[in-house]
């Protein structure tokens, strides 16, 4: 199934109009993205918790969120799967939907 498996970050703002976080937060991804590892990796629970990879139910803790959101954070900057801003930019919209999906 990993095979299959294409990870992407969705980044946008909840406000109408937007309040400018997006494009900043693109632009930075791989600092964005080492961060998140590094929150995740240095995170002292067990399986996942709030803090680190969101709310989990006891019944997620068999699927290992913690490895899961780790190994979703490692796709992402191995394999490039994030486009330069400037790219991203320039891109009809149509190639933009193709790069988010």
């Amino acid at each position: 199934m990993l095979a299959y498996f294409a990870p992407a970050v969705y980044l946008y703002d909840n406000y109408p109009g937007g309040i400018g976080m997006s494009r900043p937060l693109f632009e930075r991804a791989e600092e964005l993205l080492a961060a998140a590892s590094g929150l995740v990796r240095g995170c002292r629970c067990g399986a996942g918790c709030p803090a680190c990879v969101g709310p989990i139910l006891v019944s997620d803790e068999s699927r290992a969120p913690k490895a899961s959101a780790l190994k979703v954070l490692e796709l992402l900057r191995e394999q490039g799967a994030l486009i330069a801003a400037s790219e991203f930019a320039l891109a009809t919209p149509v190639e933009r939907l193709r790069w988010v999906h």
